[in-house]
């Protein structure tokens, strides 16, 4: 038994196929919320919710790394300072050392801030200052190599 032409016409209208599409996948996600049923309204609130507490924790991460860079910038800012200060000669070898250590910016503050108090000397030679040291020490003597590890800042007699 056939269909009658106005039954034909009526499968082929597109706001029938728009209903039957509804009913085989739901509501889309963009359409108005009357049309929602309740769990897909329920489902919708869940999504919204995750995606807001992940822009929530995406925000907090966001500070977190801005407040250590905002640090790093005054610890790169103070070293500039310092440095510029003068207090403190060979300044390349606590960087050297600095790197050596693989120590931070704030770890190469607190080594300037000693070896400004002369709390700490920095034992990090160049091959230079060793063969410096060391041809001073055949030359002149253990005195000589004395006096040029004060004078000079090479390497002590016992260093080298």
């Amino acid at each position: 038994m056939g269909h009658c032409q106005y039954c034909e016409m009526l499968a082929k209208d597109a706001n029938i196929q728009g209903i039957l599409r509804r009913m085989e996948i739901g509501v889309l996600e963009n359409a108005i919320l009357a049309y929602h049923s309740i769990w897909s309204l329920m489902m919708l609130a869940r999504w919204k919710q995750g995606e807001i507490k992940t822009l929530r924790l995406h925000k907090l991460n966001d500070s977190a790394k801005l407040a250590r860079r905002a640090v790093a910038l005054d610890d790169y800012k103070k070293w500039v300072m310092a440095v510029g200060s003068g207090k403190v000669e060979l300044v390349d070898r606590l960087v050297r050392i600095n790197l050596t250590q693989k120590g931070s910016i704030s770890h190469l503050l607190d080594l300037y801030e000693h070896a400004a108090k002369q709390t700490y000397h920095p034992q990090n030679y160049t091959e230079k200052d060793e063969l410096c040291g060391l041809l001073l020490w055949w030359l002149g003597g253990a005195q000589i190599a004395g006096i040029t590890h004060h004078a000079l800042k090479l390497p002590s007699l016992s260093m080298l």
